[in-house]
């Protein structure tokens, strides 16, 4: 969404605001449907809003009773996700997971190496499998968010509490593993190459995200 809508939607009332979230939220956080299309409906709805909310009308007199069932028709209506759209979804939780794991690693390697003159020595099959383990939680992290996000929850504390506690297994359990169980022969990421590949793998990322995932 762009800084107009922004605008746009501090208007409302807090208490409108709050429930035309929970309705747009709803239909924005639905990845089966064309999210260029849902983002339309989604301006056009506040627009409307705007109009009623001037006209002394509240927001539970223009969605109804039940906010559900207006999302879900809304949702009904729209255009199904074009597979292609999915596979960008897709490339960019694998670079963005790669890059937000690989590239601090890099730079902590770099200065080791730069301070002591050693390496930091990674035993191949531990670090397979703890990496592998560390995306799992990621990317379950990133759909914990996103359904939160959907939901209009994310704030709740409940909802900060198991994003924490996740947050926290996905740092701590591959780190303690791969401590206690050192497997596999040695190796060392070598900074000189993987810093630069790792930049443009964020690069990437980025790309893929304003221009596929979300464009403006």
């Amino acid at each position: 969404m762009n800084l107009e809508y922004t605008k746009k939607l501090q208007k409302l009332t807090s208490e409108n605001r709050k429930i035309f979230l929970n309705v747009a939220n709803k239909i924005k956080f639905n990845y089966a449907k064309s999210e260029t299309a849902a983002d339309i409906v989604i301006e056009d709805m506040l627009d409307h809003l705007l109009e009623a909310q001037s006209n002394g009308m509240h927001a539970q007199q223009f969605f109804g009773q039940n906010y559900q069932e207006y999302a879900e028709e809304i949702i009904e209506e729209l255009p199904d996700t074009k597979p292609i759209d999915k596979l960008w979804h897709f490339a960019f939780i694998v670079c963005l997971t790669l890059s937000s794991s690989l590239l601090p690693f890099s730079i902590i390697e770099m200065i080791r190496y730069l301070v002591t003159g050693k390496h930091i020595m990674l035993h191949s099959i531990s670090f397979t499998l703890n990496t592998a383990l560390f995306i799992i939680l990621l990317i379950i992290l990133i759909s914990f968010t996103l359904n939160s996000m959907k939901n209009n929850a994310f704030r709740e504390k409940k909802s900060m509490f198991i994003f924490i506690v996740i947050f926290s297994l996905m740092v701590s359990i591959p780190l303690v593993l791969y401590t206690v169980l050192p497997i596999g022969p040695k190796f060392y990421l070598d900074y000189r190459f993987a810093i630069p590949s790792e930049l443009l793998l964020l690069i990437l990322t980025i790309w893929i995200y304003r221009n596929k995932v979300s464009p403006s």
